[in-house]
């Protein structure tokens, strides 16, 4: 039993017309999916606490500082090492960008746009939650916004490398691991 524990809070943050019951399901099989990963790379016991949800008055895209109130409040409650958010609204980088997740090292908060992930080419029904893609994605995407909690840069472009820079792939059908220099 590894002697260290990491204790994450995650929030489903959801806008009005969205099933909460869906985006909570997806955030638990999501916390499921990258746990062993976590707990291998780290040699630490990850345990990822269910938050309270919070229901968004409107579906606006939304930025990392958005959801730091909230995030920051649960975290001190908690008390939890980090807080990752799960939502279905689009996130907007500082850049002006529509990214698919945000991190602060400093905040030690991970946002994560599900609904980012379930847009599909044009003219083709968005994905579901509970698709092969979806949650392949989602978890990489969540394994390397942890690492950036964790201070980690990027890493050269390789397969299968968790902090490589991370974008959506329709064929992704499996989940990387963090790289052994990563790891040290």
């Amino acid at each position: 039993m590894p002697l260290i524990e990491i204790n994450i809070g995650v929030i489903a943050a959801h806008s009005p017309d969205v099933s909460l019951e869906e985006l909570e399901a997806f955030a638990k099989q999501l916390c499921e999916d990258v746990t062993p990963i976590l707990e291998e790379a780290t040699g630490a016991r990850w345990i990822f606490h269910r938050e309270v949800p919070t229901r968004l008055a409107r579906d606006d895209p939304r930025r990392a500082s958005d959801f730091l109130d909230e995030a920051s409040l649960r975290m001190v409650e908690g008390p939890y090492d980090a807080v990752v958010v799960v939502t279905d609204v689009s996130l907007v980088s500082r850049r002006q960008r529509v990214v698919p997740g945000l991190a602060s090292a400093v905040a030690r908060i991970a946002v994560l746009s599900a609904g980012r992930l379930q847009v599909s080419p044009r003219g083709e029904p968005l994905r579901m939650l509970d698709s092969d893609t979806v949650r392949c994605n989602a978890a990489t995407l969540l394994l390397h916004l942890v690492g950036h909690t964790m201070g980690l840069d990027h890493a050269p472009p390789a397969a299968g490398i968790v902090m490589s820079p991370f974008s959506v792939d329709p064929d992704r059908r499996g989940i990387p691991e963090f790289g052994d220099r990563t790891r040290r």
